[in-house]
């Protein structure tokens, strides 16, 4: 359930009757950069972060920083990044088992968890690498589109889910038919 009418969330003019979900998206994704994310994501390399895919999530209001961006390109961060791509089915979150969701061992959650990792990407850092769950999210988002939902604050409040941890909220995706939010990334 929506915390928030989509006509009212996207500031669209007041209709008559409810507004067609994957209109009122396509209108909405029109005039936000957000869009163009999947325009820009490297789909020809679903198992390597590239320099593109770096270069669409900022069309999400985001950007890795240079340090972290470094070691996802160079030779040793994209071999690692890359053992677990391989290790992520890109098959729709509504066709994949429960458990490979929300498994706080399983490759999804290792790679969020590697990208928000300093001591991994640059140990002289003692705290922060400057990628947060948002930001990791939304690079797993740009690899595996199909199976990994961009959540940042605006998605928080449409669905009124700030209350859940990152497993939580998608456990419910996974369990559900497609929608018009989803169509637009087939």
């Amino acid at each position: 359930m929506f915390a928030r009418d989509l006509n009212e969330w996207l500031d669209l003019e007041h209709v008559s009757q409810p507004a067609d979900p994957a209109l009122v998206l396509g209108k909405y994704l029109a005039s936000y950069t957000g869009g163009h994310l999947d325009l820009l994501a490297d789909r020809d390399h679903p198992n390597r972060i590239t320099a593109n895919d770096l270069v669409a999530v900022t069309m999400l209001s985001v950007q890795v920083p240079p340090g972290a961006a470094a070691w996802m390109l160079d030779a040793t961060g994209a071999r690692i990044i890359t053992d677990l791509l391989e290790q992520i089915d890109a098959a729709p979150i509504w066709e994949q088992p429960e458990e490979v969701i929300v498994d706080p061992d399983g490759p999804p959650t290792r790679l969020w968890s590697l990208l928000r990792s300093p001591s991994t990407q640059l140990p002289a850092l003692d705290d922060d690498n400057g990628i947060g769950p948002v930001i990791a999210g939304k690079l797993l988002a740009a690899k595996r589109p199909h199976l990994v939902p961009i959540y940042d604050r605006y998605v928080a409040d449409a669905l009124n889910a700030h209350h859940l941890d990152e497993r939580t909220r998608l456990q419910p995706l996974a369990m559900s038919r497609p929608s018009p939010l989803s169509l637009r990334r087939q």
